[in-house]
Parts: C-alpha cells; structure tokens; sequence
C-alpha cells in the first residue's frame, strides 16, 4: 500500500522548483565556463607555446654555434708570449647556451606533449560530465513540470472543503457546467471583440505540413516577450487542467522573425510530424503566418525556463505573452481561463473559499454591476 506524503506548504514546493531551476542555471553555466577554458588552453598550447618553444630551440642553437666558434678562435691564435690563448670565458659562455638549448628543447617537447594528452582529457571529462548536462537539459525541466503538477493537484485537492449544513461547498474548483454559464454572463462586445482576436491567432498557425517543411531548420529562442514573474506562475498553477510535458527532445516551431515580434503566442495543435511535441509559437501582429524554424523543448526551456508550466498545457490551449509578461491564457473553445488580474488578485492560502453554491445561485441572478464573477477555469 502506498505511502502518504505530509506537505506543510505549497511555497516550499514552489521554493524548491525555484531553487532546482537555480541550480540548473548554475551548473550549466559552471559547464560552459569549463569549456570555454579547456578551448583556451588548447589553443595556447597549440599556437602559442608551441611557436614560442621552436623559436626558442632555434635560436639558443644559433647562441651554441657561435659560442663554440669563438672557443675555437680563441685556441687558434696564440698569445704574443706564444702561448696558446685562453678560452675560459667563452667556455664558461658555451656551457651556458648548452644548457639553455637543453632547457628550451625539454620545454618544447613538454608542450607537444601535452599538446596530444590534453584532447584525450578533454574527452575523457566530457564524457563524465555528459549525464550532468542531460539531466540539466532534460531532467530538470521535467521535475519542474512534475512539481508544478504536484502542486496544483496539491491545491486542488485542499481547496474542496468539506460539506457543510447549507449544501456542498466546491471550493475554488470550478466546473465545467459553473464555467459555462460565467462565460454566458460576459458575453459582451468586448469578450467578443476578445474570441474574436484569439480566433484570429488561430488562424494565422501554419498547417501541419507547413510546420513539417521547417522542422529540420534551427530556431532561435531570442523573444521579446517578458518572463513571466513568479505571481504569474504562481496563477497559472490555478488553472485546472491535465498537464502534459512534451518529450524535451521534441521539436517546437516557431515563426520566422520571431524576435521583432513584441507579442507572441504559443498554441498547442496535433502531432504533424515524428518528433513534433504540437507546440508552435507565433507573432502576435500583423506578420504573415510563416514557420521559420524549430528547437527541442530542452533547449527552448534552457534558454526560457519560465515557459514550462505553458508547456505542460494540452492539446488545443494558446497562451499569448507580450512586453508586459502574460496577457491571456484560453481553452479549446477560446475561454478565457486567465488573465492579468488573476495574478494579483489570486486568493491567499488562508483566505476563505467561496460562497456555498446555493449562495452562488444568489449572485449569478443580481445585476451586471453587484456580480463579479471570477475567470473560469478549465475542467479537471
């Protein structure tokens, strides 16, 4: 039988998602930092010491040449007393440039040495430290996905509140019939000028085939768009839904000049090719729809770790971030389930749940300006 787990606090679970994401950061950059010396001192063993040490070999050997002529010339003539002359000094010099061409020939063949250990090393650590990088390409951003669901599986499951004399509470859950009928209350002009847009966005997301054409062209993760603060994600955790990480070595495409685009969308669609993780992420502006490109999840995450609750959203939801960080998030059926005054209007931990639901009743029949009903979410 399984075991229960005993969670104190959600901000924990939050603060170690936050910190394993540090962590990542951290040794990924400790790893590129690794490389960048290992190709520095590869490189100054080959161009540099090795040029400087045959030069050096060259040269103290000219300096033993001429060193062991002037001691000849110097025993070739003799003194005006006959005597043949003396050759001390320019012994004692001789014996010293033998010992400098000694010196640079060692070092010279030091660096060749070196100079054919060091790529074998290189190697060897690259080999050791690979299951590192893997982890932090693909692990990591898979355990983050992991505890944002726990987390929000986590919340639901404490939102419901027992059942009370007047009925059954729901909690914050919100279902899909309550759901409904709250995007029935704001059908406006402006809710329709909104489904109107998202429609639009729609709309401009290149076919399957299109997407595949593109698949094997790489893509830059470079976006205008603002991370998203951590209010942000903490309240686009309360938006119910199935989850589901895509394989981090799937491809996401992304449109073609993606980095003018000062808004951007990202929209989940059927697998059109092997290897498609169903995610494309588009200009929101006038551009032409036009698939540029497309980069693996790890690497996406990488380089913008704060998209990986987005990416855990299924098949036919579209997120749409600008400037300004997170703008709207919307259903299948382009419902609204989040929007920027979620994030600083989402409930505290200890705050009362909402009305009991004949109290609900209550306040879908008052008027438009007593009733402020809350953004719908998806159903569980």
């Amino acid at each position: 039988m399984a075991e229960g787990a005993k969670v104190g606090s959600f901000d924990a679970l939050r603060a170690f998602r936050a910190a394993l994401y540090k962590f990542a950061e951290t040794c990924d950059t400790a790893l590129s930092d690794a490389d960048g010396e290992m190709q520095r001192v590869m490189g100054w063993l080959e161009r540099d010491q090795q040029t400087y040490w045959q030069f050096q070999v060259r040269k103290r050997h000219e300096e033993v040449m001429r060193c062991k002529e002037a001691v000849r010339m110097k025993k070739l003539f003799k003194a005006s007393d006959g005597r043949p002359g003396s050759a001390v000094d320019e012994e004692k010099a001789l014996v010293k440039a033998q010992r400098r061409l000694v010196q640079g020939e060692q070092k010279y063949k030091a660096v060749m040495s070196h100079s054919r250990k060091l790529p074998k090393e290189i190697l060897l650590y690259k080999g050791q430290v690979q299951r590192l990088a893997t982890a932090l390409q693909s692990d990591v951003p898979t355990a983050g996905a992991q505890l944002s669901r726990i987390v929000a599986t986590l919340e639901a499951y404490a939102a419901v509140s027992a059942p009370s004399g007047g009925g059954s509470d729901r909690g914050r859950l919100v279902t899909s019939a309550i759901g409904s009928e709250l995007a029935m209350s704001r059908g406006s002009a402006d809710a329709a000028a909104g489904r109107s847009q998202w429609a639009y966005l729609r709309s401009k997301t290149p076919t399957g085939p299109a997407r595949d054409q593109v698949s094997s062209s790489p893509a830059s993760a470079q976006f205008r768009a603002a991370r998203l603060a951590t209010a942000e994600l903490e309240a686009l955790l309360t938006v119910s839904v199935d989850r589901d990480l895509a394989d981090p070595q799937a491809k996401v495409v992304i449109a073609k000049d993606i980095g003018a685009a000062s808004r951007i969308y990202l929209q989940r669609l059927d697998i059109a090719f092997p290897g498609d993780s169903g995610w494309y992420i588009g200009r929101a502006d006038d551009a032409p729809p036009e698939a540029g490109g497309a980069i693996a999840v790890s690497d996406l995450l990488t380089a913008r770790a704060d998209l990986v609750d987005i990416l855990t959203l299924p098949k036919g939801f579209l997120a749409v971030l600008d400037g300004g960080g997170l703008v709207a998030v919307l259903g299948p059926r382009d419902e609204e389930l989040w929007k920027p005054a979620q994030a600083s209007e989402a409930p505290a931990a200890d705050a009362p749940g909402p009305p009991a639901p004949a109290e609900a009743a209550t306040a879908e029949n008052a008027s438009a300006e007593d009733a402020k009903p809350q953004p719908a979410q998806a159903p569980a």
